[in-house]
């Protein structure tokens, strides 16, 4: 299996993606995640194009996204331009968040972060009392492979 730029394929496809009605998938769990998140504050981490902040800015949710690739931020300015999106990494969470949140959102992300344990430790320190930490993560560690590795993850779980 060839090298895989995970960044340019992930942009590339949120390109050609005309809107969330047209990614299946996203469409779908972008709006059962949605039900899921209680309270006001939410942060993403890993928002990409920020399609899922956009659903929660539209039920009245504050919003705020976290992502590390440049394109992606791009996208996201011109395809969600009311919500706002910063440079940065999941492993910065604690140092990005300056008050605690009601939610932290990890949509295909953690699988991405090599010290995991230690991630979720940090998300937890910023989280009010009684908030929600929701992830999605690729399942079945029997079926780690070639494709997890050249997307960059360190594993399933």
């Amino acid at each position: 299996m060839r090298k895989v730029n995970a960044e340019e394929h992930l942009v590339e496809h949120y390109r050609a993606v005309s809107d969330l009605g047209s990614d299946f998938r996203n469409y779908n769990l972008f709006n059962l995640v949605s039900k899921m998140v209680k309270g006001n504050t939410v942060v993403d981490i890993g928002c990409g194009v920020a399609y899922l902040l956009n659903i929660l800015k539209n039920k009245g949710k504050e919003v705020a996204g976290i992502e590390p690739s440049q394109g992606m931020r791009e996208l996201a300015r011109k395809i969600n331009p009311k919500v706002p999106v910063v440079d940065g990494l999941a492993e910065d969470i604690d140092k990005l968040i300056k008050e605690p949140v009601d939610a932290v959102l990890m949509i295909d992300v953690l699988e991405h972060v090599e010290k995991d344990v230690e991630q979720v430790k940090k998300i937890n320190s910023v989280l009010k009392i009684g908030g929600k930490f929701i992830f999605v993560v690729p399942a079945y560690p029997s079926l780690y492979g070639k494709r997890d590795k050249a997307m960059g993850h360190y594993k399933r779980y």
